[in-house]
């Protein structure tokens, strides 16, 4: 912006650019002290010094050699002098005292000094000088970036953390070495994005190589982090692949001695999933809240789903044991639309159906799957190997499916069965929502010598099951409300029988003595009673699986 020893002359005439025709004696012209485009603060002045300009302006080598001008102070009120073809005037380089001063004070201005070049730093001090200072620094720009404020207040300099922010939009991207630090925000308002690392080892990248993302929309998708074929995050598998929520900022990290990305958060992180794994959690529901997503019947080996909406979500969870942080590891699939089960096998009964299932992929997405193999739900072992068996370890919360020859740990949800003749569906079960069923309350308890049940559709025995029964009218010191859960007996002759709670994969049920029915104890004394009034109570049913 400055040089010593330069000067030329001109014969420019007018208010407008200089053009340069020479050094004067042995000075240098400004072409050989600057380069083509460069701001050069210069002086102008006669030879009798009394007409003269401070300018700002544009070199141009060209030829012809020009500076345009941009007046700071002149003796023409600071206004541009009209030179005359009869004028003999120099045009020099010569330091400013405004520069020299903003030097000494630091750049100090309320908007950016105009001798500040690209690259500099300058004290923007616009909020005021006993309130705080902006440290801006010169980019070239029409704007100049924040690297930091002191503030006069509290007398301290707080820099800015700041890494370049890039939007790639409805798109997805593959990070580069040269995306180091950088952070890549991107629109995953209409689908999933994907984020593809690098491989560990590619050169530029290494341990501590970092790059940040954000999904913009914080809705139904996210952004799907993926590894290059030898890489695991946060300890996974090799070349599996992390869903990040949207609206999540999150960093990735190479992180060397590990040998994993690492994922951090830098906003608020949805906690991990709390409720009921390894079930379909959500979906659309009658009006006593049982699931009505399978239509009963349907003309063909095939099945779609009903009444799934944008509001009435179909949610799956699927387990897969726990991350390396011991949070669940579990993907949540969620589908807006009705899905299609095809290609089902025919003529199996109710009690050897077609069992459907979802497979719950990385990014959310659910694919329709069945098989003729009742799933297998034991506490540990080994997986059966057959194609098409669904077996869960509950000990380790991970499903795996049979493919003939081995067992793969897979994300899959079984979701309910469907019954065929030759040609077609014949009849549906769709499993309980969260492996839990609560029967509505049935007014007058059932009479002597009955088998009382309600289908519960857990898809898999209750681990808790319970006949409970509801106070409707006072009676034997019990009021309106008060329930009985255990402890249940029906009378016999002179005897008073425990009364049997019976389950399957799909009912529960209780059977009742032959004599006088169902028995209570007094409230008030304990004394066994075998005289209660049915129309007095209601009764229903609660089935859960116990675990997960």
């Amino acid at each position: 912006m400055f040089a010593d020893s330069v000067m030329e002359s001109s014969s420019t005439t007018g208010t407008g650019s200089y053009t340069l025709v020479g050094a004067v004696g042995y000075s240098r012209t400004f072409a050989q002290d600057f380069a083509n485009g460069d701001t050069v603060a210069y002086f102008v002045s006669n030879l009798a010094k009394t007409r003269w300009e401070f300018c700002t302006g544009t070199l141009t080598i060209g030829p012809p050699r020009t500076l345009t001008r941009t007046v700071r102070k002149s003796s023409n009120a600071g206004a541009a002098i009209d030179w005359q073809a009869s004028d003999v005037y120099y045009v020099f380089s010569i330091a400013s005292a405004d520069v020299l001063s903003g030097l000494i004070a630091g750049n100090l201005g309320a908007t950016r000094p105009w001798w500040v070049r690209t690259g500099s730093r300058w004290w923007d001090h616009a909020a005021g000088l006993a309130v705080s200072w902006i440290d801006r620094l010169a980019t070239g720009a029409a704007t100049n970036t924040r690297i930091g404020v002191y503030d006069a207040v509290k007398d301290a300099y707080f820099p800015d953390a700041r890494r370049p922010w890039t939007a790639i939009g409805a798109a997805n991207k593959t990070i580069a070495a040269a995306d180091i630090s950088g952070i890549f925000t991107q629109n995953n308002a209409a689908a999933d994005r994907t984020f593809t690392l690098l491989a560990h080892d590619a050169t530029g990248v290494g341990h501590g190589f970092k790059v940040g993302g954000l999904g913009l929309s914080s809705g139904q998708y996210g952004i799907v982090l993926t590894p290059a074929a030898g890489d695991g995050i946060d300890g996974g598998a090799d070349a599996a692949v992390k869903r990040i929520p949207g609206g999540v900022r999150f960093d990735v990290e190479w992180d060397e001695p590990g040998d994993t990305w690492r994922v951090s958060y830098l906003n608020s992180v949805p906690e991990p999933r709390t409720g009921r794994r390894q079930t379909v959690a959500a979906g659309p529901v009658s009006s006593a809240g049982l699931p009505t997503f399978l239509p009963s019947t349907n003309g063909a080996l095939s099945l779609t789903m009903q009444n799934v909406t944008a509001t009435a979500r179909f949610v799956a969870t699927a387990a897969n044991g726990w991350d390396w942080q011991g949070r669940p590891n579990d993907r949540v699939g969620v589908s807006l639309a009705n899905l299609q089960w095809t290609g089902l096998t025919a003529s199996r009964t109710a009690a050897t159906p077609n069992f459907l299932y979802v497979a719950v992929g990385a990014d959310g997405a659910l694919t329709p799957g069945s098989t003729i193999l009742a799933p297998v739900y034991q506490e540990g072992g080994t997986p059966g190997t057959a194609n098409g068996q669904f077996t869960f370890n509950i000990g380790e919360m991970k499903g795996y499916l049979g493919n003939g020859s081995s067992a793969a740990e897979a994300f899959v949800v079984m979701v309910g069965e469907a019954a065929t003749d030759g040609s077609g569906v014949i009849s549906t079960v769709a499993y309980a929502y969260n492996a839990r069923f609560v029967s509505a309350f049935t007014t007058t308890l059932p009479t002597a010598a009955t088998f009382t049940s309600a289908n519960h559709n857990l898809g898999i025995k209750p681990n808790v099951a319970k006949f409970i029964v509801e106070n409707v009218t006072p009676e034997h010191g019990y009021s309106a409300g008060d329930q009985i859960t255990e402890g249940h007996a029906s009378a016999y002759s002179t005897l008073y029988i425990p009364m049997p709670v019976v389950t399957t994969s799909k009912l529960i049920g209780i059977q009742l003595g032959q004599s006088a029915g169902y028995v209570v104890t007094i409230r008030t004394s304990g004394v066994t009673t075998a005289s209660v009034t049915a129309g007095s109570w209601k009764y229903a049913f609660v089935a859960d699986r116990g675990w997960g």
